[in-house]
């Protein structure tokens, strides 16, 4: 049976989120009741209209990659709103609104959190800088021959921050690190293992509906262990999720105890908390860095940083 229903997009947005989520609520608990396939919020099709097939074929692959993103815009729409998002307990954490943006992550074996970034700009292709981010506060760090386009910090977790760049005037391609006392050296004279990631990937690892079980964690004992059923999966989602190389759970990463998982196809997206079996919608964000330790979030110009004691 297939039902069609005229949503403006619009109308979504003008509303309270928190009105908006709690309306998500009730759609899901409706169709749970009623054991019906879930109906994502405002889900638009091409046309702009919301199709909701009671079909479980209707979740079925191939589906076209505008449409998927258009599904995950409106299920970020049914997302606590970013002002409202709650840390675990344990966890010492700042909400601040800097004049500059964001780009790359990098959380060092020392324990400094090392960030690419632009000043606010009207520009379509900012130069960017490297800092050091600590409560809230950017230190600026100047490396030879600033400044950049395109600067990126290699590696989420290293032993030392290693980025890359193009040079401004001359659009030559050059890689530093940064040693201990901040000594800025060449990245080819530095041996690789100094440069590599030492984050444990993956954290997490893709089930089966056939098995029940949406995602594996790995564990602190590097052990792997069922930590999502499909069907609490689905529900947290609305249905639009499926098992696809194109689409896939993604975990972000292992944080204050809990896992973190979003949608891969997207930069910023809906963002939940996983623990024991549960399910909880964090907010719609970026998810700059999540470590054991260290997590930073973002949503334009706002960002929360948070570490676990």
């Amino acid at each position: 049976m297939r039902v069609r229903l005229r949503v403006v997009l619009i109308a979504a947005l003008v509303c309270a989120p928190s009105l908006v989520f709690e309306s998500c609520k009730q759609n899901t608990t409706s169709i749970a009741a009623n054991k019906s396939p879930f109906v994502p919020c405002a889900m638009p099709s091409a046309n702009g209209d919301v199709t909701v097939n009671a079909e479980p074929s209707a979740y079925d692959f191939p589906v076209d990659f505008n449409s998927h993103m258009a599904r995950v815009r409106a299920l970020m729409q049914c997302m606590p709103p970013f002002d409202d998002v709650a840390m675990p307990q344990g966890v010492h954490w700042l909400r601040f609104r800097p004049n500059w943006y964001a780009d790359t992550v990098t959380l060092t074996s020392h324990g400094e959190l090392w960030i690419t970034y632009w000043p606010k700009t009207d520009s379509s292709h900012p130069l960017e800088y490297l800092g050091r981010l600590a409560g809230g506060v950017l230190r600026p760090f100047r490396i030879p021959q600033q400044p950049y386009y395109e600067l990126k910090l290699n590696e989420p977790q290293a032993a030392f921050p290693s980025v890359t760049g193009m040079q401004q005037f001359t659009g030559e391609m050059l890689s530093w690190v940064i040693l201990p006392g901040g000594k800025v050296v060449d990245a080819r004279a530095v041996p690789h293992r100094l440069k590599r990631s030492t984050l444990p990937y993956p954290l997490c690892k893709e089930g089966s509906p056939k098995s029940s079980v949406a995602l594996y964690g790995l564990f602190p004992d590097n052990t792997w262990h069922p930590i999502l059923t499909w069907r609490a999966w689905q529900t947290a989602t609305f249905g639009i999720w499926r098992y696809s190389q194109y689409f896939p759970i993604s975990c972000v990463g292992r944080f204050a105890g809990y896992f973190w998982a979003t949608d891969d196809s997207a930069g910023s997206g809906p963002l939940y908390r996983i623990q024991n079996g549960q399910i909880v919608p964090v907010t719609a964000a970026r998810s700059y860095l999540v470590t054991d330790k260290v997590m930073l979030l973002g949503d334009g110009d706002q960002y929360i940083e948070a570490h676990a004691r």
